[in-house]
């Protein structure tokens, strides 16, 4: 049986098609995003004020304190914040550029921290590690951040850690995570596979570990 639309079908339909379109955009575009680029896409005007304002607060001051306040915000409005995937990159990346501003703070100036930087492993493979330290030397230290630091994203992280050590040399690998979701005898496993595995409410603790030659 065949529908005639009705007077507002087309409307409806070209509605679905836009949405459908920004989310697709957002989606595939999301990954290279800043932190305010996302702060820009919040539709609610009083949500978008806050994170603002809190981001802000955590610029200047990039401390544990301000970006619990800024992720369990971000927590409790996760239904108006987009799909889950779109929601997860927006977290993963306000981890990111928090441990990048706090290690900005934490390290001599001599060194230079760098948000996802292009990394050559050889001469055509490239490596974006979420933060990255260089000294005088060159690339020192790699962090990879996780939100969640379940099974499944360990494992991802300890195969970036073998290309790299396949490719380069004397390079710190650490893992930083916001919440742990693994069994301590996994956790302790891995431990022994990367420099360091690290709450984000440690971080005070790593200048000596950041800085230190590898051994």
């Amino acid at each position: 049986m065949l529908h005639r639309p009705l007077p507002n079908d087309n409307k409806c339909i070209y509605n679905v098609f836009i949405f459908i379109k920004t989310l697709t955009y957002k989606m595939l575009s999301s990954e290279e995003k800043n932190f305010r680029d996302y702060i820009r896409e919040i539709e609610e005007k009083n949500l978008r004020l806050k994170v603002e304002e809190l981001y802000s607060r955590l610029e200047e001051d990039p401390s544990y304190k301000n970006l619990k306040k800024l992720m369990n915000l971000l927590e409790e409005n996760r239904d108006l914040l987009g799909v889950a995937q779109y929601y997860g990159k927006m977290r993963a990346t306000l981890l990111e550029l928090y441990v990048y501003l706090f290690f900005k703070k934490l390290v001599d100036e001599k060194y230079i921290v760098a948000w996802r930087p292009r990394v050559k492993l050889n001469r055509e493979v490239y490596y974006k590690p979420d933060v990255a330290i260089f000294g005088e030397k060159g690339l020192q230290v790699v962090v990879e951040c996780k939100v969640e630091l379940d099974a499944s994203r360990l494992k991802t992280a300890l195969g970036d850690k073998m290309l790299l050590d396949a490719s380069l040399k004397n390079v710190k690998y650490i893992i930083i995570y916001y919440k742990r979701e693994l069994s301590d005898s996994l956790f302790n496993l891995a431990i022994k596979c990367v420099d360091g595995i690290f709450s984000v409410d440690e971080l005070s603790r790593l200048r000596v570990l950041l800085t230190s030659p590898r051994r």
